[in-house]
């Protein structure tokens, strides 16, 4: 399994990372939450988690390539496993 959360962060509004590899926990009780993460190079991973019962959604995109998943219920994990030219989904 993946190494996380070795570099856990917990966000409530939106965000650019600028780092490879990270998790994300994310409160989206305020309001939609956008998590944007660079542009896919090879080995990078990222994981994402929504940690709040609201109706928001939790978005994560890519930086230059669009949405790349939609995460709207509490403990929904998404992880994100670059190729090197694109994100793998699971």
């Amino acid at each position: 399994m993946f190494p996380w959360p070795k570099n856990a962060i917990w966000l409530s509004a939106d965000y650019d990372e600028t780092k490879a590899d990270g998790f994300f926990n994310v409160d989206a009780s305020g309001g939609e939450v956008t998590v944007t993460i660079p542009a896919a190079a090879s080995g990078d991973e990222y994981g994402i988690r929504k940690v709040d019962d609201s109706s928001n959604d939790v978005l994560l995109a890519e930086s230059g390539g669009g949405e790349l998943a939609t995460l709207s219920e509490r403990g929904v994990v998404k992880h994100a496993i670059s190729n090197g030219s694109s994100y793998a989904i699971t």
